[in-house]
């Protein structure tokens, strides 16, 4: 029985290992708002060799995947869906907005492709100022 406690640990612990990525902004922001967390926008394009490299490469490093899933809800939204956010200014894919619950930026807009060592410290930067405040 502890073997399999074990395994059964192990085994939970390496495929959780992600980004819990929503498709809904609206409802996003409402489990924002109660989680106390804010909002990292990612706007994709189907197609786009750049958002794969994203997705492939920067959004599965561990530290990032740490930082996301503590700090925000994370929510990606594709530039073809009709119902992106009115009131954010999008303009190509892809795009990363950090946002309050309320959906207002707390930081700039990144557009284009972001490495993983790019985004790791746009992250700290964010977790400093709030720290700060």
């Amino acid at each position: 029985m502890k073997y399999f406690l074990i395994v059964l640990f192990l085994t939970t612990s390496l495929f959780s290992s992600e980004i819990k990525w929503s498709n809904n902004y609206h409802m996003s922001r409402q489990k924002a708002k109660k989680e106390n967390k804010n909002i990292l926008l990612f706007i994709s394009s189907k197609d786009n060799p750049f958002c794969d490299y994203m997705k492939e490469d920067t959004f599965l490093n561990d530290k990032i995947i740490d930082y996301i899933n503590q700090d925000y809800i994370a929510v990606e939204l594709s530039i073809e869906d009709r119902t992106l956010p009115k009131s954010i200014e999008i303009f190509s894919a892809p795009s990363v907005y950090f946002l309050n619950p309320m959906g207002k930026k707390i930081y700039r807009r990144i557009v284009g492709l972001v490495t993983s060592k790019q985004i790791i410290f746009f992250l700290e930067q964010i977790r400093k100022k709030k720290k700060n405040q």
